[in-house]
């Protein structure tokens, strides 16, 4: 059983890695919610509420990204040509990025507008 885990582990940590390294979008957006996060906390000192939000919400970012990059991968196997199908399927996945990105920005906005007292 110990060996199953460990080796799951070792194949989420070798995708993790693989998508850092092709995917220009993850890296990106690795990047930017890391550096968000830092630069709130020392310019704006952070709750542990927000703090947790701001992680939660770019950790969902990086998951519909991992889902996406997943989906793409395999539609260029499996169909290389267009299709109507692949094409709405690619399209959902990356709408999945998409909320995740505004959830983000919502999360962002609301701890902002908390802050300056427009929030009771």
């Amino acid at each position: 059983m110990l060996v199953n885990l460990y080796k799951s582990l070792v194949y989420s940590v070798n995708g993790l890695m693989q998508t850092y390294k092709k995917e220009l979008s993850f890296r990106m957006e690795a990047w930017a919610g890391a550096l968000f996060i830092i630069f709130g906390h020392f310019v704006w000192p952070l709750k542990s509420w927000e703090i947790i939000l701001l992680i939660l919400s770019y950790v969902l970012i990086l998951m519909a990204e991992l889902i996406n990059t997943a989906i793409e991968a395999v539609w260029k196997i499996a169909h290389p040509d267009f299709h109507e199908t692949v094409g709405f399927s690619k399209d959902a996945a990356s709408a999945a990025v998409f909320l995740a990105i505004c959830f983000s920005v919502a999360a962002a906005v609301i701890i902002v507008a908390s802050r300056l007292n427009y929030l009771s």
